[in-house]
């Protein structure tokens, strides 16, 4: 029998640590107040980095995919836009002020937006039409590079050696390693992930972040 490749670990670089984390949001708490789109960036940022997801996750969720009503209150990965159409859920309870931000997107887009159900959640912003198609731009979805790069908006305030270094996925080790820290058992961790495997998961253990910030709610945490 051919063993498998040990699988290679995380560049410790490719995760935020609780400060960051911390800096960014409150950046976009600010920003917010006064632009739409660092409104929706605050919104991928919490997607991928308070929930785990991947950038394909993030453009193919529906505003019926936050299931803010029923319990447990989750995001629904649907198997189409999950890797190797594995569906999900991961929990919406862990942390107040991702269940807030998110719960708020959602009803911006149907109050002020006019959206359904089956519209995106993540969506265009820009008025007008697409001049090669003249389909309408507003509230249909971006593409999978432009929700990467809003991250990389939204993450703007850490400097340019961490900025150009970090991506949208970097959210999803962040998340997964704050799980870790704070107690979330490699089991349920991995179905959060939607990890086939095991050992996919316990690739995050040896990087817990290594600082003694107080973790109150899952992610707020003090700016020190």
């Amino acid at each position: 029998m051919i063993a498998m490749a040990a699988r290679q670990p995380i560049d410790p670089l490719k995760v935020m640590n609780q400060r960051e984390v911390s800096v960014i949001l409150a950046d976009l708490e600010k920003k917010q107040r006064r632009s739409i789109n660092a409104r929706q960036n605050r919104v991928i940022f919490r997607l991928a980095t308070c929930c785990g997801l991947r950038v394909s996750e993030i453009h193919g969720l529906t505003l019926a995919d936050l299931r803010m009503v029923e319990s447990p209150l989750h995001v629904w990965i649907r198997a189409e836009t999950a890797k190797r159409r594995r569906a999900r859920q991961v929990p919406l309870h862990l942390d107040r002020d991702t269940l807030t931000d998110l719960r708020e997107w959602k009803q911006y887009r149907r109050d002020e937006m006019g959206a359904n159900n089956t519209d995106p959640f993540v969506c265009c912003l820009t008025p007008g039409v697409l001049p090669a198609t003249g389909d309408v731009r507003y509230g249909k979805p971006i593409p999978r590079q432009t929700i990467a790069a809003r991250f990389k908006t939204a993450i703007k305030i850490l400097g340019k050696q961490r900025t150009d270094y970090l991506t949208i996925h970097s959210g999803r080790h962040t998340f997964a390693s704050l799980c870790l820290k704070n107690g979330v058992p490699l089991p349920t961790l991995q179905q959060w992930l939607g990890h086939a495997r095991m050992s996919s998961t316990m690739i995050y253990c040896h990087m817990i972040p290594d600082d003694t910030d107080e973790i109150g709610d899952f992610f707020k945490f003090p700016i020190l």
